[in-house]
C-alpha cells in the first residue's frame, strides 16, 4: 500500500510541478499585471472585455451589471487597441480595478 501512495506522490509532482510552472510564467507574461494604461481610466472600476460574436459575453455583461452596478464594456474590434496593451486573447475577461489603477482581480 506505500508503493502505491509514493507512486502517486511521485506522478503528481511530476504532473503538478510543471503545470504550475507553466502556469505561474504565464501570469508573470501578462502585460496588464500591474498598472492599467492611463488611457482605460478613471478608476476605480470594472472592465468587461466582450466580442460582437461572442455567445456567452451577454449573459457574463448581464451577471457582471447585477453583481457590481456600473461596468464598462470593451468591444472586440471596436477596442482593439486596449484588447492588444493588455493582452486580451479570450472573451469574457473581467478586469477590477483600483484607484489607482493596479488590477487587483
Amino acid at each position: 500500500m506505500t508503493d502505491g501512495l509514493v507512486q502517486a506522490a511521485i506522478a503528481l509532482v511530476v504532473i503538478a510541478l510543471p503545470m504550475g510552472l507553466v502556469w505561474r510564467a504565464g501570469r508573470a507574461s501578462r502585460p496588464w499585471i500591474g498598472e492599467m494604461p492611463r488611457e482605460l481610466g478613471p478608476f476605480p472600476g470594472v472592465l468587461l472585455f466582450t466580442s460582437s460574436s461572442c455567445p456567452t459575453c451577454p449573459p457574463a455583461l448581464d451577471l457582471v451589471n447585477r453583481v457590481v452596478g456600473e461596468v464598462r464594456e470593451l468591444t472586440w474590434p471596436s477596442d482593439t487597441v486596449a484588447f492588444h496593451k493588455l493582452g486580451v486573447g479570450s472573451v469574457p475577461a473581467t478586469f477590477v480595478v483600483n484607484r489607482a489603477g493596479k488590477v487587483v482581480d
